[in-house]
């Protein structure tokens, strides 16, 4: 097992495209002028890193086949994915991850959008702003979300996990939509004058969702 830590200059990317299977995907908000993204090398997980016309790739490669308890612990563990992105960079973020634990993302602001796929992930938000921001989870993820905004859309799509957010701005300032099939929904009653919109979404899952005022947060 090795440590790796590799720097790519912000003003050099347009996007950053990341597609994991195991790792724990955790991207920050940072000082500085170039994203850095950190790992550990196994024998059977590595991870791929290229640039093409801006925008920034990273995967991991195909995993080695796997054979007994003893391969499957060499897989999992240390299994942070760390991308510290710095406020130079405005671009888009995308992340497509398929099974393994939570997605975090904590003090990110960018004038692009936010896009996340998961399925059985929970995905957690921490002091997140961009133009948009979309988070789908397919299977049983959930969605938590603190302190977040936007500049035109925030979408949540949740098939069987909850939905918690608080947006940091009134509610004035947003159209909102909320539907669980058979879940329960806890939305503050809003006037749908907002020039931005919310949308929360899904099967089963509870929905709640705040909004800022005055005195902080408020249902």
């Amino acid at each position: 097992m090795s440590s790796q830590t590799k720097n790519i200059p912000a003003d050099s990317c347009q996007s950053i495209h990341v597609e994991s299977k195991i790792f724990q995907v955790q991207i920050t908000g940072c000082q500085g002028n170039d994203i850095c993204i950190r790992w550990q090398d196994t024998g059977v997980r590595k991870v791929d890193i290229s640039e093409a016309g801006g925008r920034l790739y990273i995967r991991e490669s195909d995993l080695v086949t796997i054979y007994g308890v003893l391969g499957l612990i060499e897989l999992t563990r240390d299994k942070e994915l760390i991308i510290e992105v710095p406020q130079a960079f405005t671009g888009d973020i995308t992340i497509n991850a398929a099974g393994g634990e939570h997605i975090k993302l904590d003090r990110i602001q960018t004038s692009g959008s936010l896009e996340i796929q998961t399925k059985t992930r929970t995905t957690i938000l921490n002091a997140v702003k961009a133009d948009s921001i979309r988070v789908e989870a397919k299977h049983s993820g959930g969605i938590h979300a603190n302190n977040i905004g936007c500049e035109q859309d925030i979408t949540l799509i949740t098939a069987m996990g909850a939905i918690i957010c608080g947006v940091c701005e009134p509610i004035q300032n947003y159209s909102v939509s909320c539907y669980s099939k058979r879940g329960r929904c806890n939305v503050p009653l809003a006037n749908n004058i907002g020039v931005k919109t919310l949308n929360a979404e899904s099967i089963s899952g509870n929905i709640s969702v705040q909004f800022m005022d005055a005195r902080g947060y408020t249902c």
